[in-house]
């Protein structure tokens, strides 16, 4: 018996720094053993010619396919390559690794692009050694790839053409140095990017022929000038991350308001995949779930009550994220109705229900003001889709509201006006004085916020917001 995996598929990743399978270093340290364990003999994986953003990955995926025990051996393994292949620079060059690690759940920004530079100039700046030198300026190169991607994303409607025509020229003077896909690239981007590409522009048409190609290799006074923009060019974030303890408890005792202009949010809304809600449970709760609104050949979706921070348990399919015991579960058919199940909680506290419908997309619901929050983080953004709103608490004394977003939204004030509309990438909201201490909303979503300086659970209601304890305590004067 063999597995099919998908290590990387230039339509799924883009190339991007940790968006592929063979980027994730811990999937692959626990994928391979435990197909294996599970009696597999051969492995084939739909991979790319991208050695940029997974040359890492695959390697570990050599070493681990030819003999699985080297699982336990992945820290010495990434140390010897790192010493080998960068000698005096390995250091920056292990921070470099660690910034583009699927693990490590990189987010696709000026931020991460601009760490990404000044880790290889550093790296530069400690080595001599031609072919070290080589090796660091082929994944610069990369980097410029993924600027240049990120462009792209922002670009508006005047600069859009121009910017996917600047993709597909340097993925093309790039191809020998393997860091990116280029045929991926110049096979599939334009139908994502919504572009006809002229006959004489294909990528059959020879270089000679072919306006939007050459052959010119880049030299390295002309990677250090990337190398010099790209830091330039690629501002960090402005606020440092705050954690925040999940010991969480009821934010009743902060008396909170709900903030005006929008109305009151009352269905909870659309979830497709994976989602975890926490939930305070005192007594039996019945909840609604309905399954299958995308899809309904892809069997029942599974609703399970957890111990909010147990220790974790082993999971069968080694690609799900992995979940405490069940105390309760229950399967909801894929038949767009709603079905009604009874939440039982062996002692008060705060539970995690996890629903999987393997994206059939499915739907939850729970009595008006029963205490159920969402955390929204980078590791895992939760999905809005709503008009009204997700609330969210800023905290007395709080300078400022830090968060990643992707997609539409709109973020407002605890005055009901709008703060920020759909930036896509790392923001930084000052704290009005008097906005403190009260909630906010994010409202008209479509896409995803990160909180990253408040704390990041979001409620669709005062009363059904859940806090840090410290928050609280702090907030309140209880």
């Amino acid at each position: 018996m063999g597995i099919r995996e998908y290590y990387s598929v230039y339509p799924w990743d883009f190339d991007l720094p940790g968006h592929a399978r063979a980027a994730d270093l811990d999937g692959i340290t626990r994928t391979v053993p435990h197909f294996y364990e599970k009696g597999a003999r051969f492995m084939t994986a739909e991979s790319s010619d991208n050695w940029g953003p997974n040359g890492l990955g695959y390697y570990i995926a050599s070493r681990l396919l030819w003999n699985v025990d080297d699982a336990k051996n992945v820290a010495a393994i990434r140390a010897d390559f790192l010493e080998k292949a960068f000698g005096p620079a390995k250091q920056p060059m292990d921070k470099f690794y660690d910034l583009i690690n699927g693990s490590n759940h990189p987010l696709f920004s000026e931020d991460l692009i601009g760490r990404m530079y000044r880790q290889l100039d550093e790296a530069l700046k400690l080595t001599d050694d031609p072919a070290i030198r080589t090796r660091i300026d082929d994944l610069a190169l990369y980097t410029h790839y993924v600027e240049l991607y990120h462009q792209l994303q922002q670009a508006n409607k005047e600069a859009h053409l121009a910017a996917f025509v600047n993709v597909l020229r340097f993925s093309w003077r790039i191809r020998k140095t393997e860091m990116v896909h280029t045929l991926g690239i110049w096979r599939g981007l334009a139908r994502y990017e919504n572009v006809k590409i002229p006959a004489e522009n294909t990528y059959r048409v020879p270089t000679s022929k072919n306006p939007w190609k050459s052959d010119e290799p880049f030299t390295p006074q002309q990677i250090q000038q990337i190398i010099s923009d790209g830091i330039a060019n690629n501002k960090l974030r402005e606020f440092e991350i705050k954690t925040y303890s999940e010991d969480l408890v009821r934010a009743d005792a902060l008396h909170l308001a709900v903030p005006p202009k929008l109305p009151a949010r009352t269905e909870f809304g659309y979830m497709r995949g994976t989602n975890d809600l926490l939930i305070w449970l005192d007594g039996p709760v019945t909840i609604k779930a309905k399954a299958g609104l995308n899809y309904t050949n892809r069997g029942n979706t599974q609703l399970s009550l957890h111990q909010y921070g147990q220790a974790v348990a082993e999971n069968d399919d080694a690609n799900a994220p992995i979940a405490p015991a069940s105390l309760q579960s229950f399967a909801v058919p894929p038949d767009k109705e709603w079905h009604e199940y009874t939440l039982k909680a062996s002692r008060p506290g705060i539970y995690m229900l996890r629903s999987v419908d393997k994206k059939m997309g499915s739907d939850l619901e729970w009595p008006q003001s029963t205490p159920v929050s969402v955390k929204s983080t980078l590791q895992k953004s939760w999905a809005l889709r709503a008009r009204s709103g997700m609330y969210f608490y800023v905290p007395k004394g709080a300078k400022t509201v830090g968060g990643f977003g992707s997609g539409s939204y709109h973020i407002y004030g605890s005055d009901g006006k709008v703060l920020l509309s759909s930036k896509s990438g790392y923001f930084s909201i000052p704290v009005p004085s008097d906005q403190d201490g009260k909630l906010w909303e994010i409202g008209f979503a479509s896409g995803s916020v990160a909180l990253l300086t408040v704390p990041p659970y979001l409620a669709r209601s005062p009363q059904e917001l859940l806090l840090p304890r410290e928050v609280v305590k702090a907030d309140s004067g209880e």
